[in-house]
């Protein structure tokens, strides 16, 4: 069962890598080349520890979720998690944890 924490600075690296493994592929053909030193510095500027979690499977990082919050509803932000823990039914599992409380 997955499980989440909120995210704290030295998560950087670790959201970063899972947003490339996740989002790389699906980039390059929309927008072009995917510039690692340029995502990275998007990547930081975004990484708001307001509303990140990293997604624990066993205890073990397997992902990265961003939910805001707003006073009549909430917004997911992304929702990546890398390559061996996807088409698990985890992504629905954690949706639907965003969907039953304003925070993970």
């Amino acid at each position: 069962m997955a499980s989440t924490r909120p995210a704290v600075g030295d998560d950087l690296d670790f959201a970063f890598h899972v947003t490339e493994t996740a989002m790389r592929d699906h980039f390059i053909p929309t927008w072009g080349a995917w510039e690692p030193v340029f995502r990275f510095h998007h990547h930081r500027q975004s990484f708001d520890l307001a509303t990140h979690c990293i997604v624990l499977m066993d205890g073990q990082p397997a992902g990265v979720i961003a939910v805001a919050e707003f006073s009549t509803d909430i917004q997911l932000e992304k929702l990546y998690l890398l390559p061996e823990y996807r088409a698990q039914g985890i992504g629905t599992q954690l949706f639907g944890m965003a969907q039953a409380q304003t925070s993970l």
